[in-house]
Order: structure tokens, then C-alpha cells, then sequence
């Protein structure tokens, strides 16, 4: 999959940074991306499609005379012609300037696994038979699906300080699905992951087909349970919902702006569970978003947030670290704009298989998917929805889908109290959760 021959046809970052100098920019960085996708999609318990998509494109951001101007354009536009029209944007711009970061030592960071791009679209195929295979062992009239994408991402970066970077990262994500249209229990139940290793894709799929499929059958007795306080285990997709709240606080763009709870006087201070470490980390080795620098040229980190319930750092880009006159932690990445946010979230796992915890559960739920979990303020720790899919669970066993129950909890408030154990087992991706297994929760009849 990598178009290692086709890079050799676009117009190196520099040559833009160059030409916005030579007409009469004082500042300028230019990032550009080349992308490829192979995606092969199953549905109705069969093969659906085949894609190859290919996309590019080059931002250049100019600074002159106190303004600034940002244009996007292909691989293939004349440095000149999208110098001269970043500059004629910023000639309209309200006041503003770039800061831009010197050539600087990187981190040494694993990002591409060569294996990715040997993957064929006939092993893609036969690993999503195989996944659908091991889905309708729930029931022949169930339908199941699946989707593999594997993709490749070039980025590179240069400014008129001197920065120049370049590196390659990819992925595969996987996806399964598993439906029923009976008009007495019409539900549907998925699960997720995305790896940054080949070696990966295969024992994992497997895994979460063959959970799933044993889900759905349980998932085709209901139950509706009466409101009260209730052990909950939530799967990595359900904790991450538990998680935005934290992540979305912790941006410095946030804390500048006074819209987060937590400020950089607290840091050492407990602001939650001390079962809880949350770590944005940019260098981990084959992590879906790792990278050595970010999207503004600033070298990456390994960042702890919340180190044992401890609040230790922001997500700072380099405008949010000036406010906050702190150093900025790599952490800035782009639409058109570089702005703060996470990269690869991980929480460290816990010390008990996700089975144990469940085996716990006398009476209680297990919530696998929230549906409008982010209805209501983020910062201020609101989680709640609807239970999409979700069981009954008794004597440590799933034993009936949930219906018409309400999900709720004040991350901030509650989880210091009701976070019992995070389970050994993490599920991969952008975010790299435990399963978490929650005490005293409410949940509401709908």
C-alpha cells in the first residue's frame, strides 16, 4: 500500500515555505499529507465492497505584515500560485502572527509497520469471511458485518525557522457488527479496535467476533430493570465515554479559556480515583497517532495527565503554553489549523482479567455501547444516555439485553467513589482503555 514511487511526483514542503518567503512573507510553515486507504466492507452476512482510495493535499500557513492567511491546496499547485493566495487571505486577516519552532531533536518513534502495506485485499476479504463466520454462530437469521480499512498516512512539515520533518505511520481498524430486525427485539450490537501492527488484526478480530456473536445470543432474551444503584462493567467503547470529559478539561486551550474545572495550581493535587493514570502519548511504539513531532513541529512526548488520581499535566499546543506560561507538550494537531488535542489516550490497566470482574457481579449490568452520552457540558462531567446495547448480568453471567434503561454519572463527582478495578485487558485504538467496573450507579427505567 505504500506509494513510496508516487511521493516522488509532489512538491516538497520546503519549496512552498520558500516561495511564500521570495513574495514577501516574514513567517510561513507548510504541512502536507498524502493518504491511502484500502477498505473492504461486509453486510448482510456478505461481501459488500472493495475500495482504494487515494488522497493529498498541502496547507500553508503565511505570516506578513502582522496578519496571517491560510490556504489549502494539492500536491500538484505551483508553490507560487498558494503562496500568493495564503498571502492575499492574509492581507484581509484580522492582526495575528505564526509561532513558529527551530530545528530540534526528536524523539526516535516506531510509527509504520511495513507489514500493513503487504496486506492484500484477498486477506482482507478472507479475514472478514472468517469474521462474519464466527458472528452468525449467534443465529443463521441474524445479520452480521464487518469492516477492515487499512490505511498509510505521509506527513511532512517545514517552517522558515528551520524545522523540517517528515514520517510515515499506519493503521488497520477493524470493525464487526451484528444485527436483528425481529420486530419483538430489533438491536444491534458492535465493537471496534485499530492497530498499528499487522501481527494484530487477526487474533483480534477474532476475538471480538467470537464476544460479540456469544453476546448476541444472550442479546435475544430482554430484560427491563428496575431504577435503583447498581455494579456496572463497562466496556473500553462505554469507558471512553467516561473518559472525554477528562481529556476535553485537560486541553489548555480549555484551562485558558476558563471553561475547565482544573487549573495549573492543582497539579499534585487528587482530582480523582488514584485507580485511575490517564497518559496521552504521541511515542508509542506503532500507536495509531504516534508521531515524532506534531503538527506544529514541536518534538513529542509521552505527556501523563492523571497519574494515579493525581492531576500532573495539560495538553498543550504552543499558543495554549504561551497563555499558560508553561512549555509546550507536543500536542498540537490539525484541521486546516494546529490546535490542542490528544493523540494516542491510554489508561493503565488494572491487574484482573475482565471475566473476574465480571464473575463478580452478583446482580448488575454490563454496558458494551451508550447512545447520546454527550448531550449535556462536557466540562462539567455529565455522562449519561441511553443503554444502546448493554445486559443483565447475574451471578457473574449476562443473561438478557437491557431495555429501556438511562445510564448517568458525574465523572468528577462520582468516580472517586464508584471506580472499583480496571481489568488487565485493554482494548486498542486512538484511545486504549481497560474495561472498568464501576459500584453504585444509577440507572433509570426510560
Amino acid at each position: 500500500m505504500a506509494g513510496g514511487q508516487q511521493r516522488k511526483q509532489f512538491v516538497p514542503a520546503e519549496a512552498f515555505v520558500e516561495a511564500a518567503r521570495r513574495l514577501g512573507a516574514s513567517k510561513a510553515d507548510a504541512y502536507w499529507t498524502a493518504s491511502e486507504e484500502l477498505p473492504v466492507s461486509f453486510a448482510y452476512n456478505r461481501l459488500e465492497s472493495i475500495q482504494h482510495k487515494r488522497s493529498a493535499a498541502v496547507v500553508l500557513r503565511v505570516a506578513i505584515d502582522g496578519r496571517v492567511g491560510v490556504a489549502t491546496g494539492s500536491w500538484g499547485e505551483a508553490p507560487e500560485d498558494l503562496a500568493g493566495r495564503a498571502i492575499e487571505i492574509a492581507r484581509s486577516a484580522n492582526p495575528g502572527d505564526l509561532d513558529l519552532p527551530p530545528a530540534a531533536p526528536l524523539p526516535q518513534v516506531e510509527t509504520h509497520d511495513l507489514a500493513l502495506d503487504a496486506l492484500t485485499p484477498e486477506q482482507l476479504v478472507a479475514l472478514g469471511e472468517d469474521a462474519i463466520r464466527r458472528l452468525r454462530q449467534a443465529g443463521e437469521e441474524l445479520q452480521a458485518g464487518t469492516e477492515l480499512v487499512v490505511s498509510t498516512d505521509h506527513v511532512a512539515l517545514a517552517n522558515s525557522s528551520g524545522f523540517s520533518g517528515s514520517y510515515t505511520s499506519g493503521s488497520a481498524g477493524v470493525m464487526v457488527e451484528i444485527s436483528s430486525a425481529k420486530e419483538t427485539n430489533i438491536f444491534t450490537g458492535y465493537d471496534g479496535e485499530e492497530f498499528g501492527r499487522a501481527a494484530e488484526v487477526q487474533p483480534h478480530l477474532r476475538q471480538m467476533a467470537d464476544r460479540l456473536a456469544k453476546l448476541a445470543q444472550v442479546a435475544q432474551r430482554t430484560r427491563r430493570p428496575t431504577a435503583s444503584r447498581y455494579p456496572v462493567l463497562l466496556h473500553p467503547a462505554a469507558f471512553a465515554n467516561l473518559m472525554m470529559p477528562f481529556v476535553q478539561s485537560l486541553n489548555g486551550r480549555a484551562v485558558r479559556q476558563g471553561v475547565s474545572r482544573f487549573r495549573k495550581d492543582q497539579f499534585g493535587s487528587l482530582i480523582t480515583s488514584e485507580k485511575l493514570t490517564l497518559v496521552d502519548d504521541p511515542t508509542l511504539p506503532y500507536g495509531v497517532a504516534s508521531a515524532p513531532f506534531d503538527d506544529e513541529g514541536t518534538p513529542t512526548q509521552r505527556n501523563p495527565l492523571i497519574t494515579a488520581g493525581k492531576l500532573s499535566s495539560f495538553l498543550l499546543d504552543r499558543e495554549s503554553a504561551v497563555e499558560l506560561q508553561m512549555a509546550p507538550t507536543g500536542s498540537a494537531w490539525r484541521g486546516d489549523q494546529p490546535t490542542a488535542g490528544p493523540s494516542n489516550i491510554v489508561v493503565e490497566a488494572g491487574e484482573q482479567p475482565m471475566q473476574d470482574l465480571l464473575a463478580g457481579i452478583e446482580k448488575g449490568l454490563y454496558i458494551c455501547a451508550l447512545m447520546g452520552a454527550w448531550a449535556g457540558n462536557p466540562y462539567a462531567g455529565q455522562v449519561g444516555g441511553t443503554i444502546a446495547f448493554g445486559f443483565w448480568v447475574e451471578h457473574g453471567e449476562p443473561v438478557a439485553r437491557v431495555t429501556d434503561a438511562v445510564f448517568s454519572l458525574n465523572l468528577f463527582r462520582d468516580l472517586p467513589h464508584c471506580l472499583v478495578a480496571l481489568s488487565s485487558e485493554r482494548s486498542l485504538g486512538r484511545a486504549t482503555l481497560p474495561w472498568a467496573l464501576l459500584d453504585d450507579v444509577p440507572i433509570a427505567a426510560q
